[in-house]
């Protein structure tokens, strides 16, 4: 027996170290648009090249889908895996409808001279 083999949960991890875009967990809601329609679906952790989906319905390896988050947009990308009501895709492509987000400033920060 391998090393590797007697502790998959190393092997596991050593996979996730290797990404080249790190992921960062998240809970929010989203849209996943598939060829079969849209569904709802939680994103358990994102990147900008890949996604971890808590999803209801079935999807295929290779399926092209859209995941839409508001207000990150749209990421293009196609499904590498699924089982067990998680999935993970591979991000291509993200836009967003707008180039630009403005966070408006408090009154406070205003009038403050320091």
């Amino acid at each position: 027996m391998t090393a590797a083999a007697a502790h998959p949960a190393n092997e596991r991890a050593d996979r996730r170290e290797r990404r080249k875009q790190p992921r960062k967990s998240t809970l929010w809601r989203g849209t996943l648009r598939t060829p079969a329609g849209d569904m709802q679906c939680r994103v358990l952790n994102l990147s900008a090249r890949g996604a971890k989906l808590e999803v209801e319905g079935a999807l295929a390896p290779g399926q092209s889908v859209t995941l839409i988050m508001e207000p990150l947009g749209e990421f293009f990308g196609a499904v590498t895996w699924q089982h067990d009501g998680r999935a993970g895709i591979r991000i291509n492509e993200h836009r967003t409808a707008s180039t630009k987000i403005t966070l408006r400033r408090s009154p406070a920060s205003e009038t403050f001279r320091g």
